[in-house]
C-alpha cells in the first residue's frame, strides 16, 4: 500500500488517536505495578502535539518502568 497516497487522511487520524491515548494514560493514577509500552513508527512525521510533551515529562509515574 502506498502510504504517501493516504497521508492526508491518516496523519490527522494518527495524531487524534495518539493524543487520546496519551491523555488517557496521563489521567491514570500513579502505579508501580502497571506496565505501559508504546511503539510509534514515523513519530517525527507527525505534527507537534502538546500532549506528547506532557506525556514525556509526566508519564513515567504512570507505569512500572519509571
Amino acid at each position: 500500500m502506498n502510504i504517501r497516497q493516504y497521508d492526508a487522511i491518516f496523519r490527522p487520524l494518527m495524531i487524534f488517536v495518539i493524543d487520546i491515548i496519551t491523555r488517557e494514560v496521563l489521567s491514570l493514577p500513579d502505579s508501580h505495578t502497571r506496565r505501559i509500552t508504546f511503539l510509534i513508527d514515523e513519530f517525527g512525521s507527525l505534527a507537534k502535539m502538546p500532549s506528547i510533551f506532557d506525556f514525556l515529562t509526566m508519564g513515567r509515574s504512570k507505569s512500572f518502568w519509571s
